[in-house]
């Protein structure tokens, strides 16, 4: 996460948060991520930090319940860092969302507690489609959303939401073999269709898609803007 990320997860001064981040990098706690010096205005933007196997040993010494927003020890396929740095921000973001109109976020670490199979979030698909110029297609597939959380509200009643982040990949592929939004809307309806993600903790859910425009090329430091969506899907 950023530092002016972590400056809104925790309401303190940047100044403050600066100093604890310096503390905590001191100790090798925590490490700077050496990939965001690729960024062009890398000297001038936020520093990146992620925590490290120390750092999570030293949590789980001190810490009752961790939460921790790491792409690491994922059953998915790589990440660019970019890619996984904007997930990160995004799950943020949408934390302070929920906190502030007076809601709990519920962390994916909670949620997958309580899963019931070994990768819960490597879900199998069967999909089909039948494009414009009369092909067929059908496709065993599976897919692993970019993020999961929760939201339980003030009465109690909770919501499962699976996290997509979209920047490239085609709206209207000519197969479904390549990664698209068609690909990940046609994989949904199938999972709201069979339940399978009752695995999560419940067979309904919404599927929250950002589209994320970087602030200049080839800049993973700067302030990411989301455009939130529902990807529409068919309710079962």
């Amino acid at each position: 996460l950023k530092s002016l990320t972590l400056q809104k997860l925790t309401g303190r001064p940047i100044a403050t948060v600066n100093y604890s981040l310096r503390k905590l990098f001191d100790r090798r706690l925590i490490d700077k991520p050496h990939q965001q010096v690729d960024g062009f205005n890398s000297l001038t933007a936020p520093d990146i930090y992620e925590i490290n196997t120390r750092g999570r040993r030293w949590l789980t010494e001190e810490v009752p319940e961790v939460t921790t927003l790491s792409r690491c020890h994922t059953e998915g396929p790589p990440k660019h860092f970019a890619h996984s740095v904007a997930i990160c921000d995004a799950l943020a973001e949408i934390e302070c969302e929920v906190t502030a109109a007076g809601n709990e976020f519920v962390p994916a670490d909670t949620i997958l507690a309580k899963a019931t199979v070994r990768n819960p979030l490597k879900m199998p698909c069967t999909i089909e489609h039948t494009f414009p110029n009369g092909k067929h297609e059908r496709f065993e597939t599976y897919i692993i959303p970019d993020g999961l959380y929760g939201v339980r509200d003030q009465s109690g009643q909770s919501q499962l939401f699976f996290l997509e982040l979209e920047r490239c990949n085609p709206k209207h592929p000519n197969s479904l073999r390549r990664a698209s939004l068609l690909r990940k809307k046609l994989s949904y309806d199938f999972l709201l269709r069979t339940g399978y993600s009752k695995a999560c903790g419940k067979s309904k859910f919404e599927l929250k898609l950002r589209f994320m425009k970087w602030p200049a090329a080839g800049s993973v430091n700067g302030n990411l803007s989301f455009h939130s969506s529902l990807l529409e899907c068919d309710r079962a």
